[in-house]
Parts: C-alpha cells; structure tokens; sequence
C-alpha cells in the first residue's frame, strides 16, 4: 500500500516489466490568506459603521485608507508593529507628519472594528506615539502673491478663496455659488458646525463675480477638469507646486488661514473680529496665529512713541 506521503510514478521498460519510482509527494501551493489587511479594509468600507459617518469624514478615513493599503497583503493575524511602524514613517517623509500620525489612528479604529468581529485578537497599532508636528508655516503675502502668478488656474483659485475667506481646506472645496449672494458666503463650518456669513474682500468679490460669469459647476471651486475640488488631492498638488517653484518647505493650504489672520490683525482688527472671519472658538489659537503681525504693529508703534520723545 502506497504511503499517501508519497507519489508512485510507474514506468514500463524495454523489457516489458514495469518498475515503480517513489517520490515525495508534492505539496500544493498554500491558498493566499482571505483574512488579509486589505479584506479588512473592504469589510470596515461596507458595514454599516463607516456608512454612519459624515460623508467629509468618510471622504477623509478613504484618503487613510489607501494610504494602509500598502500593508493590504499581509495576513491580518500576522500584522507586526513594525510593519505599522514602517509605513507610518515612510508617510511621515512623504506627505508629513501629521498626514501620518492620522493615517496611524484610522489604522487603531480599524484594526479595533476588526477584533470585535474576530479578524485578530489584538491591536499591533495601539498606544503608537504621535510624531511631532510642530505648527503650520503661516504663509507671507509674498509667497501667496507668488502662488497666485505661477499657480495653474484651478489652483491660483483655491489660494485666493484660502486667502480672503481665512476657511479651512474642507471648506473651501465644499463651498457652492448657492453660498455667495455678491457681497457675502455664508460657511457651515465641518469641523465646528458653525455658520458664518463673511462679507467678501473687494479683491475677492472682483474674482468671485468673473468666476461666476464662466462656472459651469454648483462647486465655486473645481479640478482643471472641471470636477468639484478634492481636498486630499488639492493638498498634495500644493505642496508639490510649492516644491517645483522652490518655494519655502512646508506650505501648506493651512497656512493660507493663517495668513488671512495675520493680514486681518495687521489691519487693526481685534481677536474678535478676526474670529468672526475665521470661525475659531479659542482666542489664544487666533493670537498664535496673528503672533508676529502683533509684534510687528507694536513695535513700530512703540519706535514712532519713541521718536517723538
């Protein structure tokens, strides 16, 4: 009886007889693992958790989400921390290191959805320590003056809004020709939920009102292709643009809110005020901003009180 370890392969001779060749037998070809990270991924995009979110905030764990699929083969049970590690760092060089830092925390959520339905037992991306971010470059009007020259026209658009309206990414590519009346835009703020009604800079209104006559979207901004703004994409072709122009390292669509705030306290305005523009509840976050526009206005006011003397 043959071994069910062996295969028996049987050949006749010239003489007639037939002789038997025993070999190992050959081990099939290990399926691929179906418990993958990616199928993770696939399962968390179809249940009805991810579906309950904010459609800004699915837009933003999709953008996440292709980032982890670099990891999308490995067998989820075998996921090590160092793989995790890995990829965090090599995102942190590449896009930044709060795009990481991000990247690593929808990574926990996911990873945490999958061990209460059994894909694996533990969480090898828990309690990872933030890289440090440090703060935004604020922008010079220099350099947003430069953008506005050398910026492709889709792009050149999304500086000027940044600029003249203080809003963040999200809400700028969110905005509608609904949203300007001709002297004002009315914002509902994702992150906050706050509405504001900002009248509009006369720079801008003179933009806004040439966009309007030519727009053949409901988004005020859209892609070369005429398609709504994506916020993901927008920020990595600015920070590209930036670097092909040799502009300062760093730039980014944040610092655009914070130039608008510093350009606003250079004009004399309050922190109240400049929070009405902005949107923003903390005043102490408004006065890190608007820092070096502050020290700048006293100084010069305290050197011509000085001269007078």
């Amino acid at each position: 009886m043959k071994s069910s370890k062996e295969r028996v392969v049987k050949k006749r001779l010239a003489d007639g007889t037939v002789k038997e060749y025993r070999y190992p037998a050959i081990k099939s070809a290990e399926p691929a693992p179906t418990q993958t990270v990616g199928a993770l991924l696939r399962a968390y995009e179809y249940g009805p958790e991810f579906r309950a979110l904010a459609k800004q905030s699915q837009r933003t764990y999709l953008i996440h989400i292709r980032h982890i699929e670099v990891l999308g083969n490995i067998d989820i049970t075998l996921l090590k921390r160092k793989s995790v590690l890995s990829m965090r760092d090599a995102l942190a060089v590449t896009s930044g290191p709060s795009t990481a830092n991000m990247t690593v925390k929808v990574l926990v959520s996911i990873l945490n959805w999958g061990i209460d339905r059994e894909w694996l037992v533990s969480n090898p991306a828990a309690r990872i320590k933030k890289l440090q971010t440090g703060h935004l470059l604020a922008w010079t009007a220099a350099e947003a003056d430069f953008a506005e020259a050398h910026f492709p026209e889709h792009l050149r658009r999304l500086i000027v809004l940044a600029r003249y309206t203080g809003q963040r990414r999200s809400d700028l590519v969110g905005l509608l020709w609904s949203a300007y009346n001709g002297t004002s835009i009315k914002v509902a703020q994702q992150k906050t939920k706050t509405v504001l009604l900002i009248p509009v800079h006369p720079k801008l209104k003179v933009e806004l009102d040439a966009w309007k006559r030519e727009a053949q979207s409901v988004h005020i901004l859209t892609s070369k292709s005429g398609l709504p703004l994506h916020a993901g994409t927008a920020t990595n072709t600015v920070m590209a643009l930036t670097r092909a122009l040799g502009m300062r390292e760093g730039l980014n669509i944040h610092g655009l809110r914070k130039l608008a705030a510093a350009e606003l306290a250079n004009a004399g305005c309050s922190m109240h005020e400049i929070a009405a523009i902005t949107g923003h509840k903390s005043l102490s976050m408004i006065s890190l901003y608007t820092a070096s526009a502050s020290q700048e206005n006293m100084a010069i006011s305290a050197v011509k009180k000085w001269g007078e003397n």
